[in-house]
């Protein structure tokens, strides 16, 4: 009966042994991602400085392939505050890419490629922002000296059908 009862012994711990690693393997798998590492669209506003108007309000959309994150485009849409006669809002798009720093060197430097129109240069702030600069990495500031940024938002894309279809005392904003 001895036997017995060490066999039973010996195979519960063997079970119990066998169900705590099962357990611990469970805990030391990451959970899976819920998502990119990256954010597929980002959005900056802002305005900038202008010579003959009250200034330029800006609304730059930078879009990432969604399975590599690599820069995929970008849309900036500009409207001039107060100025005079003429056309006060433009659009541009086109594609950008991101040149990347040395170590211990300036921010990353946002390069945008218009369809039309000259290329526009953006560095990333450490809080997110986008400041602009000229090609030779000068920084844009406002007359008062202090630098003139995009700060991010978020991005806010066009109703899908199903939300578009919803009464309008139903539909989010």
């Amino acid at each position: 009966m001895q036997t017995h009862d060490t066999e039973q012994s010996r195979r519960l711990t063997a079970l119990l042994t066998m169900a705590m690693l099962v357990v611990l393997a469970g805990c030391s798998t990451p959970p899976p991602r819920s998502g990119p590492a990256f954010k597929p669209a980002e959005r900056f506003v802002g305005t900038l400085p202008c010579e003959d108007c009250g200034g330029i309000r800006t609304d730059l959309v930078i879009h990432r392939d969604p399975e590599t994150g690599r820069p995929s485009g970008f849309l900036l849409n500009r409207e001039r505050i107060d100025a005079a006669g003429g056309e006060r809002t433009s659009s541009a798009w086109g594609s950008w890419e991101v040149a990347r720093p040395a170590e211990g060197k300036t921010p990353a430097r946002y390069h945008m490629t218009p369809e039309i129109g000259r290329e526009l240069y953006y560095e990333r702030r450490s809080n997110g922002a986008l400041q602009p600069v000229s090609t030779q990495g000068e920084r844009l500031t406002g007359a008062d000296g202090r630098a003139v940024v995009l700060e991010p938002r978020p991005v806010r894309f066009p109703p899908t059908t199903a939300t578009a279809m919803q009464r309008p005392d139903t539909a989010e904003d």
